[in-house]
């Protein structure tokens, strides 16, 4: 099961200067607050991971790049080796919005990453104040006449 969704378009930005400490706080995330787990129906929850993440890829890895990647996101790096752009590389809604959360300290203001939802829902995660914040569209349909 999971929801399917697609990302539509972005405007992204971390500063080279940045990527060390958007790693290390990719790194520092907990799996135990995950949406994954091996469940028993005596004892509850025995083991949780955060769901579609391979966690020790993301917890050894040397880069910001090799990180995201481990999220099922690929980020696009230009000249000057900042971040300028980031694409989602799975099918399903799991856990990014923790990652997203992690690294928001460290993206630019007034960034975002527009989603759209396999039952037509469209959502942006926007970067404001070192915080993730979800938004939604108002559509207005024009008069007719």
């Amino acid at each position: 099961m999971g929801y399917y969704m697609s990302m539509i378009d972005c405007s992204f930005f971390i500063a080279k200067k940045d990527k060390g400490a958007a790693l290390k706080a990719i790194q520092e995330l907990r799996p135990d607050n995950g949406g994954g787990g091996r469940f028993d129906p005596e004892h509850g929850k025995l083991e949780s991971w955060f769901s579609w993440v391979c966690t020790d890829e993301y917890k050894s890895a040397k880069t910001l790049e090799d990180a995201v990647k481990a999220w099922r996101w690929r980020v696009e790096v230009d000249d000057d080796e900042d971040v300028v752009g980031i694409c989602f590389e799975g099918e399903k809604l799991g856990d990014d919005k923790h990652f997203l959360e992690a690294i928001a300290p460290f993206v630019r203001d007034d960034s975002w990453i527009e989603i759209d939802g396999e039952d037509d829902e469209r959502w942006r995660w926007c970067f404001v104040g070192g915080e993730v914040r979800t938004t939604t569209p108002t559509i207005t349909w024009p008069d007719p006449s």
